[in-house]
């Protein structure tokens, strides 16, 4: 939240969404690549709204995570397995079932812009689906190609691992489309073609992983747990610690049999697409072989949560199928009997809709994650990174500082979030970024200034007139070195107080 909330204030601040600049936020200074759809829209909300970042960020997150994940997902699985109805509610249901998305990347990170991207791939999955042939309701190839040329620069500017998912996911139905055409062919020239072209396809997506990754530094998470542990949990939806998702685990396997035992059109896409994330899943929390691990879920940081997300996108369409596949089944097996319905078919599929509701909320994933969830975003006098003295207080910023002044203070502690609290520039926007000499002075010196040193030269360089004082609480508890110099400043002659809230004080640099 640091990094994406003042974020948002800084696209206000300078006019600049592009994913060009966003990154100079935190940079030397040099041009980069910065995912900055996410920041983009909750600065558009916030511009349209009452101009609170937090506000406009909560209201997109709820926006996306209720509207437009569940129209995604149903879009894709109806584009897979058609038009039924139940194939419909189910996968609205499913949609909102799945402890691992949305709430997790929202909760654990907090990962925005892969929540964004994981919201809308299912919508680029099925343009692929379709114009790779792999769809039952089949719309225009052409609408296909149209729309799937939207949404891979989209997928790049909202999060570029989402564009390498869709990559991944394209493996099985290429391949599948490959062994078909191959089977097909006259000829052993145009067979041969066929492998040829394959292959270079295969390299091109090693390529663009290659390119999509970051260093190799920036993916420093281990592996978490063992194969079979990481296989129970793909199994029984439960990835991340969560508990078992009984309905959508049970019904997601019964939809992945009943796809290869019928041999279904969408069969290589759906199931390929549940496989692949499975596989990373796998891959990324259980794997020891580091050099492939970092080939294959390197985009992802290597990070287990951030692949457990990945998974609800291919399995809430299966669990979908699934209750098609069951509803068949009990239709086939009523007409077999020759049982008489007694009910209406409105009145039975109410009670059908009931009980999958039931089985699907009535449980344990979704309390927990929401125990968790609350619990990361509750504001009280012990959050870590910040507490209500230190929002009314940085709400104050913009009518006790002038629109020009950069603000010291430490980013751990909260009190470098000026950006989307009072749309004033921090010293450090960041927890993590390029600091040059003076920033560093200035952390470690500012409470020893007096006219004429070091630190005062470099406060005078940066601008800085103000620093806040947010006491000793960090988020993460961690207990970060260098910032020596923002501490203990009611006893420092360096600085005059011009506000307080509680514990949180803002003072002006008065000492050179």
């Amino acid at each position: 939240n640091v990094f994406h909330l003042n974020a948002v204030g800084y696209i206000e601040h300078t006019g600049s969404a592009s994913p060009f600049t966003l990154g100079l936020m935190t940079s030397d200074g040099s041009l980069g690549f910065y995912p900055s759809a996410w920041h983009a829209v909750v600065s558009l909300v916030a511009q349209l709204g009452d101009g609170s970042v937090a506000v406009a960020s909560n209201a997109v997150m709820i926006a996306v995570a209720c509207l437009v994940w569940p129209l995604s997902v149903v879009f894709l699985a109806r584009v897979w397995f058609g038009r039924s109805p139940w194939i419909t509610i189910a996968a609205g249901v499913f949609s909102a079932s799945a402890a691992a998305f949305p709430l997790l990347p929202v909760y654990y990170g907090v990962l925005y812009p892969l929540f964004l991207s994981g919201a809308i791939l299912p919508v680029a999955l099925a343009a692929l689906s379709v114009v790779l042939g792999q769809a039952t309701d089949q719309p225009p190839r052409a609408w296909a190609g149209v729309l799937l040329l939207g949404f891979v620069p989209g997928l790049a500017v909202a999060h570029p691992s989402a564009l390498v998912a869709l990559l991944a996911f394209s493996v099985p139905i290429v391949t599948w489309q490959a062994v078909q055409i191959a089977r097909a062919a006259a000829s052993a020239r145009r067979r041969a073609v066929i492998g040829v072209a394959y292959v270079a396809y295969l390299a091109a997506g090693l390529q663009a992983i290659r390119v999509l990754r970051p260093p190799s530094e920036a993916a420093g998470w281990q592996p978490t747990q063992t194969v079979a542990q990481a296989v129970g949990e793909i199994l029984t939806g439960g990835m991340y610690g969560m508990p078992v998702a009984w309905a959508l685990a049970g019904f997601t396997l019964v939809g992945a049999a009943a796809l290869v035992r019928r041999g279904h059109p969408a069969a290589a896409a759906a199931s390929g697409a549940y496989v692949v994330a499975g596989f990373l899943f796998i891959v990324a929390s259980a794997m020891t072989w580091m050099g492939l691990r970092m080939l294959l879920t390197g985009p992802w940081y290597n990070n287990t949560p951030r692949l457990a997300a990945l998974v609800p996108v291919a399995a809430v369409p299966l669990a979908a199928y699934g209750v098609e596949v069951v509803r068949q089944w009990a239709v086939a097996e009523v007409r077999r009997r020759d049982v008489s319905w007694r009910w209406s078919p409105v009145l039975t599929g109410t009670i059908a809709v009931a009980m999958l509701v039931a089985s699907t909320f009535v449980g344990a994933p979704l309390r927990a994650i929401t125990a968790e969830a609350q619990h990361s975003y509750r504001m009280t006098d012990d959050s870590t990174l910040l507490a209500p003295d230190e929002v009314a207080l940085l709400e104050r910023l913009s009518d006790e500082v002038p629109d020009d002044a950069v603000i010291a203070g430490n980013p751990f502690t909260g009190a470098g979030m000026t950006w989307a609290y009072a749309d004033r520039k921090p010293l450090m926007a960041h927890l993590l970024m390029e600091i040059d000499r003076d920033t560093t002075r200035i952390n470690e010196e500012l409470r020893e200034a007096v006219p004429g040193s070091a630190v005062c030269g470099a406060l005078d360089r940066k601008g800085v007139d103000y620093v806040l004082d947010f006491g000793r609480v960090t988020v993460y508890d961690l207990d970060p070195s260098g910032f020596e110099g923002l501490e203990r400043l009611d006893r420092s002659a360096a600085v005059r107080e011009i506000d307080r809230q509680g514990d949180a004080v803002l003072y002006e640099v008065v000492g050179c």
